[in-house]
């Protein structure tokens, strides 16, 4: 995806943590079985891409805590 994108663009992925409460919920009731990352996992998701194609990396979370996000820039 981030290949797809243009220098200045930005590549905003969201994600579950792991310790998301509504996680029981999705996967008893709805059947969602999600893969879940924490800030680490994030920049997991990064990491095969060059430095100098980031321009700036950004990880944090909503308010509840619930959905971790990754938000880069390229270069």
């Amino acid at each position: 995806m981030f290949a797809m994108i243009k220098p200045g663009g930005n590549l905003l992925l969201a994600n579950f943590v792991p310790t998301a409460i509504c996680r029981g919920y999705m996967e008893a009731s709805l059947g969602w079985w999600l893969v879940y990352r924490d800030d680490a996992g994030m920049r997991d998701l990064v990491a095969t891409i060059p430095l100098t194609d980031i321009a700036e990396q950004m990880i944090y979370t909503e308010s509840e805590g619930h959905i971790v996000f990754l938000e880069v820039t390229h270069a």
